[in-house]
Protein backbone atom coordinates (compact mmCIF):
# COMPACT_ATOMS: atom_id res chain seq x y z
CA UNK A 1 0.00 0.00 0.00
CA UNK A 2 2.77 2.28 0.37
CA UNK A 3 1.88 3.69 -3.27
CA UNK A 4 5.33 1.78 -4.77
CA UNK A 5 3.38 -1.18 -6.66
CA UNK A 6 0.90 0.71 -8.83
CA UNK A 7 1.74 0.48 -12.74
CA UNK A 8 0.94 3.74 -14.88
CA UNK A 9 -0.04 3.40 -18.39
CA UNK A 10 -0.34 7.14 -19.15
CA UNK A 11 -2.26 6.04 -22.66
CA UNK A 12 -4.58 3.91 -20.90
CA UNK A 13 -5.81 6.13 -18.38
CA UNK A 14 -6.18 8.92 -20.49
CA UNK A 15 -8.68 7.11 -22.30
CA UNK A 16 -10.46 6.21 -19.40
CA UNK A 17 -10.17 9.58 -18.01
CA UNK A 18 -11.64 10.76 -21.73
CA UNK A 19 -14.53 7.96 -21.03
CA UNK A 20 -15.47 8.88 -17.37
CA UNK A 21 -15.69 11.99 -18.32
CA UNK A 22 -19.27 11.75 -20.35
CA UNK A 23 -22.66 11.73 -18.27
CA UNK A 24 -22.50 9.62 -15.39
CA UNK A 25 -23.83 9.65 -11.58
CA UNK A 26 -21.07 10.91 -9.54
CA UNK A 27 -23.06 10.95 -6.34
CA UNK A 28 -25.98 8.51 -6.19
CA UNK A 29 -29.66 8.75 -4.25
CA UNK A 30 -29.43 6.42 -1.60
CA UNK A 31 -31.86 3.97 -0.04
CA UNK A 32 -33.32 5.83 2.83
CA UNK A 33 -36.22 5.70 5.51
CA UNK A 34 -37.96 8.43 6.91
CA UNK A 35 -41.43 9.44 9.33
CA UNK A 36 -44.66 10.25 7.99
CA UNK A 37 -44.81 13.92 7.63
CA UNK A 38 -41.37 14.75 7.36
CA UNK A 39 -39.41 15.01 3.61
CA UNK A 40 -37.73 13.41 1.63
CA UNK A 41 -34.92 14.66 -0.03
CA UNK A 42 -32.58 12.89 -2.54
CA UNK A 43 -29.23 14.94 -4.23
CA UNK A 44 -28.04 13.74 -7.11
CA UNK A 45 -24.33 15.53 -8.86
CA UNK A 46 -23.61 14.44 -12.13
CA UNK A 47 -20.26 14.68 -13.87
CA UNK A 48 -20.86 15.30 -17.62
CA UNK A 49 -19.30 16.70 -20.81
CA UNK A 50 -21.95 17.76 -23.58
CA UNK A 51 -24.86 19.64 -23.38
CA UNK A 52 -27.01 19.75 -19.52
CA UNK A 53 -28.93 17.19 -19.45
CA UNK A 54 -32.63 16.26 -19.32
CA UNK A 55 -33.22 15.09 -15.89
CA UNK A 56 -36.51 12.73 -15.42
CA UNK A 57 -37.36 11.79 -11.71
CA UNK A 58 -39.63 8.97 -11.66
CA UNK A 59 -41.76 7.12 -8.48
CA UNK A 60 -42.38 3.14 -9.24
CA UNK A 61 -42.57 4.08 -12.53
CA UNK A 62 -44.43 7.21 -12.35
CA UNK A 63 -42.69 10.49 -13.83
CA UNK A 64 -42.94 12.76 -11.03
CA UNK A 65 -43.72 16.52 -11.79
CA UNK A 66 -43.43 19.53 -9.22
CA UNK A 67 -46.54 20.03 -6.89
CA UNK A 68 -47.64 21.30 -4.04
CA UNK A 69 -45.22 18.28 -2.38
CA UNK A 70 -42.63 17.64 -5.20
CA UNK A 71 -39.81 19.85 -5.39
CA UNK A 72 -37.19 19.15 -8.06
CA UNK A 73 -34.35 21.91 -8.76
CA UNK A 74 -32.09 20.56 -11.47
CA UNK A 75 -29.00 22.77 -11.86
CA UNK A 76 -25.92 21.63 -14.31
CA UNK A 77 -24.08 18.68 -12.82
CA UNK A 78 -26.99 18.73 -9.56
CA UNK A 79 -30.66 17.44 -9.60
CA UNK A 80 -32.31 17.53 -6.28
CA UNK A 81 -35.67 15.76 -5.63
CA UNK A 82 -37.97 16.83 -2.51
CA UNK A 83 -41.09 15.04 -0.88
CA UNK A 84 -42.63 17.17 1.56
CA UNK A 85 -45.10 15.66 4.26
CA UNK A 86 -44.34 11.97 3.14
CA UNK A 87 -47.04 9.81 3.49
CA UNK A 88 -47.23 5.64 3.47
CA UNK A 89 -47.98 6.18 -0.58
CA UNK A 90 -44.60 7.74 -0.75
CA UNK A 91 -42.70 4.25 0.12
CA UNK A 92 -41.21 3.19 -3.42
CA UNK A 93 -38.44 2.92 -5.60
CA UNK A 94 -37.03 6.42 -6.54
CA UNK A 95 -35.13 6.76 -9.94
CA UNK A 96 -33.07 9.91 -11.70
CA UNK A 97 -32.30 9.27 -15.52
CA UNK A 98 -29.67 12.10 -17.35
CA UNK A 99 -30.31 12.05 -20.92
CA UNK A 100 -27.66 14.12 -23.07
CA UNK A 101 -25.98 14.01 -26.55
CA UNK A 102 -23.17 12.39 -24.28
CA UNK A 103 -24.87 9.09 -23.06
CA UNK A 104 -27.72 8.46 -20.40
CA UNK A 105 -26.85 7.21 -16.94
CA UNK A 106 -29.42 6.76 -14.16
CA UNK A 107 -29.43 6.27 -10.13
CA UNK A 108 -31.65 4.52 -7.94
CA UNK A 109 -32.65 4.06 -4.62
CA UNK A 110 -34.62 1.14 -4.61
CA UNK A 111 -36.13 0.94 -0.78
CA UNK A 112 -37.46 4.34 0.27
CA UNK A 113 -39.71 3.64 3.05
CA UNK A 114 -41.84 5.66 4.89
CA UNK A 115 -42.26 4.94 9.05
CA UNK A 116 -45.59 5.52 10.15
CA UNK A 117 -46.46 6.15 13.84
CA UNK A 118 -43.64 3.71 14.70
CA UNK A 119 -44.44 1.14 12.22
CA UNK A 120 -42.59 0.59 9.09
CA UNK A 121 -44.02 0.20 6.00
CA UNK A 122 -41.94 -0.32 2.65
CA UNK A 123 -43.48 -0.84 -1.27
CA UNK A 124 -42.68 -4.67 -0.76
CA UNK A 125 -44.84 -5.11 2.78
CA UNK A 126 -41.12 -5.43 4.63
CA UNK A 127 -39.60 -3.52 7.34
CA UNK A 128 -36.04 -4.80 7.94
Amino acid sequence: DGGGGGRRHAGVRGVQRERAQKLRIVTPIRDTEVREGSEIVFNCEMNMEGPDPRVKWTKADLVLRADDRVAIDTQPGHSKLSVARTTRGDSATYIIEAVNTCGRATATAAETKVDVMGQCHSFDGKCR
